[in-house]
């Protein structure tokens, strides 16, 4: 990988604190069986080993490290400024891609000349632990996201062109994401799912997507405010998303609840 040439896909990674995922996490892009490819990784500020680790990696990476810490929608928005690449990929820290993660969309991307796609998932713990699996559903409109919020960031592949001034949203209250992945949705309909399992997408503890409470509130607000949506909308969307997240990453807990009462007592 030539890092200083221009590449036909970005992977922009913001970290911050990811010591114990970082190297794993890069791992799984240097072991990709697409090549042209180069990576830039904004490091926000971290206070742990994450720092170390990336500058041990020198010339693997193209590196940028803020002075102060400004959340990952900054650390994109960055990534997707200094890049200069036909396609952008978004990674985070401690989520990993099968090796195979990068040819296959991109293949899928050319073949059906998309403006952008994404990845069925395996949901996977601090330990590597797998949880659950998600299929993605292809979503028509920006309303069926909605009520469902499936996308994960680190499945993404989109066209530079087709993005040209889409920006991650810093009044996220933490789901940027979610509002750019909104955004993207009102602007094509020419986007599909890959339906194969090409991400490891991790749920730590304290972690966003382990609060599904505070989330529901957050999702609440940013549909309210941003999106202008009416009462009603909004409540179906939130029940939407609550059956979503019970099946993405509840589902094995009611399994094995399930299996457990089954079971023949001696």
């Amino acid at each position: 990988m030539q890092v200083n040439s221009k590449s036909l896909i970005d992977v922009i990674i913001p970290a911050f604190n990811s010591d114990n995922y970082i190297e794993k996490t890069l791992d799984s892009v240097f072991n990709q069986t697409f090549q042209d490819y180069k990576i830039y990784v904004i490091d926000d500020n971290s206070s742990d080993g994450t720092s170390s680790i990336l500058k041990k990696l020198g010339s693997k990476i193209n590196l940028i490290k803020l002075k102060k810490n400004k959340g990952p929608a900054f650390c994109r928005n960055i990534g997707m400024r200094v890049s200069n690449s036909n396609y952008l990929c978004f990674l985070d820290s401690d989520d990993l891609w099968t090796k195979d993660k990068l040819l296959k969309q991109y293949k899928f991307m050319k073949k059906l000349n998309l403006d952008f796609s994404y990845t069925n998932y395996v949901v996977i713990d601090q330990n590597d632990k797998i949880k659950s699996k998600v299929y993605v559903k292809n979503y028509t409109s920006v309303n069926e996201f909605m009520c469902d919020t499936s996308i994960a960031t680190s499945s993404l592949m989109l066209k530079r062109s087709f993005i040209d001034n889409l920006k991650f949203k810093k009044k996220g209250y933490g789901f940027d994401d979610y509002i750019f992945k909104c955004e993207i949705l009102l602007k094509t309909k020419n986007s599909k799912c890959l339906n194969d399992y090409l991400l490891n997408y991790r749920v730590r503890k304290n972690s966003i997507s382990s609060k599904p409470f505070r989330n529901f509130v957050w999702i609440w607000k940013i549909n309210r405010d941003y999106f202008k949506l009416p009462l009603l909308i909004n409540l179906k969307n939130l029940f939407g998303i609550s059956i979503s997240s019970l099946f993405k990453y509840r589902i094995n807990i009611i399994l094995r609840f399930l299996k457990n009462k089954t079971k023949k007592e001696y």
